[in-house]
C-alpha cells in the first residue's frame, strides 16, 4: 500500500514538472516573437483621429491608448487579436499577421450609445430621463386614454406629478403640480413645446405628442430661469421617419354620466327644515309652509337630475400622414374633438376643437444645415355653466335650489316666477325675509 502511494506521488510530480517546462518554453517562445507595431484609430465617417481610444491584446494584459491625433504603438505577436474600443463607437477586433507593421483602424459611430447623450436646453433631447427628471411619458400612453385635454391624459401617468381638475367643465385646463409648489401663488410649470416656451398646452392634441418629459430640480431651473421654479414639461410632437410612409386614422366615440350624486333634502324635508329655521329666528311655526302644504308634498324637484345631461357625448377623430427620405421628413395631422358637458342644458355646455399640425425637416447641406417648421393651428369653441366664486357658480345654485320650486310653469315654460298659483300652490313661494326673497 505504501509503495503504491509513493508511485502515485512520483507520477504526479513528474507530470507537474513536464507541464511547467512546456509552459515556460511556450512563454519564452511567445516573448521572443513579440514585435512592436504602430497604427492609428480614426472615425470612419469623418476620417478624424480618435484620441484616448483603447487598444488591448485579447487574452492578455498588454495594451495601449491613442494620442491626441489617434496614433498608437504596441507590442504584439503574429496571430494576436487587437480589441479597439472608445465611448460612442462600436468596438472592433483586428487580427495581427506577419505582414502587419502599420495599421489603420476605422471605428463606426454607435447610434445606441449616442442616444445616451443628454442634450439640455431649448433644443431636442436624445435622452431626457436624467437625474433631474421626474418621469418620461410616451405619446402612446397619452393617446390611449382618448381624452381631449393633454393634461387630463397625463393624469396618473407620471409619478410625482399631481394633476387635478378645477371644475370638470369641458375645455377647462386642469392644474398641475410637480413635486409640490415651488413658489407662492401661481404653481404652474413652464411648458416647452418643440423647443418653444409657453404657459399653456390646452391647444395640443394628445394624439400629436411623441413624448412628454417632466423636470424639476436646480439643473432645469438654471437653464430656463425663474419661470422654471415650478418645474418644466418638455413636449415633443411627432416627426416623420425616413423611408417609412404612414397613413393612420383613429376615431373614438363615448358617453359620460355622473358616477354619483350628493344626498340632498326632498321637498317635504326641505319645507320642514325651513319652518324650523323660522321658529329659531323668532317667527311663527308655519312661517313658510302650512301643514296642509307639507302633507301634500312629494319628493319635489331633483335639481341634480334635472341639470344633468344623460349620456353626454365625447368624440375624437385624428388623421395622420407622415413619411420622408434621407433628405426630408414630414408629419401632418388633422384632428377634430368635441366633448359635451354633463351639467347644463343639452347642447349648451361643450368644448369643440379643430386642429391642424405640420412638422417637416429638410437637409440643405449634409447634417450641418437644416431647415424646417413646427406649425400648429387650433380653433376652439367653448361654452358652459358658471364656475368660480360662490356668486357665479352654477353648481352651487343647483345644490341650493329649493326642491319645491318647479322646473316648468303650468304653461310649459321654465319656472321663473316665484308667484303662487292655484294650479300649484306649494311648488312656488314669494316670502320676504330680512329684505331678501327666499
Amino acid at each position: 500500500m505504501k509503495k503504491r502511494k509513493l508511485n502515485q506521488r512520483l507520477v504526479f510530480m513528474l507530470c507537474a514538472f513536464i507541464t511547467t517546462l512546456l509552459l515556460s518554453e511556450s512563454s519564452f517562445a511567445q516573448n521572443a516573437a513579440l514585435r512592436k507595431i504602430s497604427g492609428s484609430v480614426v472615425d470612419a465617417k469623418t476620417a478624424q483621429g480618435i484620441s484616448t481610444a483603447t487598444i488591448l491584446v485579447k487574452g492578455s494584459t498588454r495594451g495601449s491608448a491613442t494620442d491626441d491625433k489617434g496614433n498608437f504603438s504596441i507590442e504584439v505577436a503574429d496571430g494576436n487579436v487587437l480589441q479597439i474600443s472608445h465611448l460612442g463607437f462600436t468596438a472592433k477586433e483586428v487580427t495581427i499577421t506577419s505582414a502587419t507593421n502599420n495599421i489603420k483602424i476605422e471605428l463606426d459611430q454607435s447610434q445606441n450609445n449616442m442616444d445616451e447623450v443628454v442634450v439640455v436646453g431649448y433644443g431636442s433631447q436624445k435622452k431626457k430621463v436624467v437625474t433631474g427628471a421626474v418621469s418620461s411619458v410616451k405619446g402612446g400612453a397619452l393617446e390611449s386614454n382618448h381624452t381631449i385635454s393633454t393634461l387630463d391624459a397625463l393624469q396618473g401617468q407620471a409619478p410625482g406629478v399631481y394633476v387635478s381638475s378645477t371644475s370638470g367643465q369641458p375645455g377647462d385646463a386642469p392644474k398641475i403640480v410637480i413635486r409640490g409648489k415651488g413658489t407662492n401663488g401661481d404653481a404652474n410649470p413652464l411648458y416647452v413645446v418643440d423647443g418653444m416656451p409657453t404657459t399653456d398646452i390646452s391647444y395640443l392634441n394628445p394624439a400629436d405628442i411623441e413624448s412628454m418629459d417632466i423636470l424639476k430640480d436646480a439643473a432645469s431651473s438654471a437653464i430656463y430661469g425663474t419661470q422654471a421654479a415650478n418645474g418644466v414639461v418638455l413636449v415633443t410632437t411627432k416627426r416623420g421617419k425616413a423611408g417609412k410612409k404612414s397613413l393612420t386614422f383613429d376615431a373614438f366615440y363615448g358617453w359620460q354620466n355622473p358616477a354619483r350624486k350628493l344626498g340632498l333634502l326632498n321637498a317635504k324635508e326641505y319645507a320642514i327644515i325651513m319652518n324650523e329655521a323660522a321658529i329659531n329666528s323668532g317667527r311663527g311655526p308655519y312661517f313658510f309652509y302650512s301643514q296642509k302644504q307639507i302633507d301634500t308634498m312629494g319628493a319635489g324637484t331633483d335639481w341634480q337630475k334635472e341639470a344633468t345631461v344623460k349620456n353626454a357625448a365625447t368624440q375624437n377623430y385624428n388623421l395622420t400622414y407622415s413619411g420622408g427620405n434621407d433628405q426630408s421628413v414630414f408629419s401632418t395631422a388633422l384632428s377634430y374633438q368635441k366633448q359635451q358637458g354633463v351639467i347644463g342644458l343639452p347642447g349648451k355646455s361643450f368644448y369643440e376643437r379643430i386642429g391642424f399640425r405640420i412638422n417637416s425637416e429638410h437637409k440643405v447641406y449634409k447634417d450641418i444645415i437644416k431647415v424646417g417648421e413646427n406649425l400648429t393651428y387650433t380653433h376652439s369653441n367653448q361654452n358652459g355653466i358658471g364656475t368660480g366664486n360662490i356668486y357665479g357658480n352654477s353648481m352651487r345654485a343647483i345644490l341650493n335650489a329649493s326642491p319645491v320650486f318647479p322646473v316648468y310653469n303650468a304653461d310649459g315654460t321654465y319656472g321663473r316666477s316665484w308667484q303662487a298659483s292655484e294650479a300649484n300652490p306649494i311648488a312656488v313661494m314669494d316670502v320676504s325675509y330680512n329684505n331678501q326673497t327666499v
